[in-house]
């Protein structure tokens, strides 16, 4: 079982007052969703007590778009203790995020600051994380049909879609290689040389 994460935020980098989080908690197998997790961040809590930052260019991009869906707010402390609790109780293997540079170091940042600085005790272990864009590029090498993503910039329904991709995917590398089809190697050995 598997864990995807996605993030909504005023920004693009780890600093980005954070949104929304939502997560999905699925079987890579067949896709079917188990369990889902969602929140709205109180936005003063994260800018006066996480020192995040509102980028303007991201709220000018935001002023056209459709407001995400609030559903309730809650302290970021709350939050992480939510979270830390959603993945203690879903046992999982991997935890997907389209970009882990970008989801998983805002979380991890957070955890640092609620922890006062000192390192904190993450729900995850730092070989457990993957990149669906990564995943995503090397099955398009191989002729995956995967249609463009639709992406809906609400955090849980984006976790969701990306769960449902990442078994499509996984599923396509697994019948890949049992068809003996060779370059599915040829792209490994890339990989390993850096060239991907």
């Amino acid at each position: 079982m598997d864990i995807s994460l996605d993030f909504e935020t005023l920004g693009l980098h780890q600093h980005a007052c954070p949104l929304q989080i939502g997560l999905a908690y699925f079987n890579p197998e067949t896709g079917e969703i188990i369990a889902a997790y969602k929140n709205n961040f109180e936005v003063s809590d994260a800018l006066i007590n996480y020192q995040c930052v509102i980028y303007p260019e991201t709220l000018e991009w935001r002023k056209d778009k459709k407001s995400p869906e609030i559903y309730k707010v809650a302290q970021i402390d709350a939050i992480l203790r939510e979270v830390s609790g959603f993945m203690n109780r879903w046992k999982f293997e991997r935890m997907w995020a389209k970009n882990p540079t970008f989801d998983v170091s805002i979380l991890e940042r957070l955890y640092l600051i609620s922890n006062q600085n000192t390192p904190p005790s993450l729900p995850w272990r730092y070989n457990q994380i993957r990149d669906y864009n990564q995943l995503l590029e090397t099955v398009r090498l191989l002729g995956c049909e995967t249609g463009k993503p639709d992406v809906a910039h609400y955090p849980l329904a984006d976790a969701i879609r990306q769960a449902k991709e990442i078994s499509h995917m996984l599923n396509f590398i697994k019948d890949f290689k049992a068809s003996g089809d060779d370059r599915l190697i040829r792209t490994e050995q890339t990989v390993q040389r850096g060239g991907i």
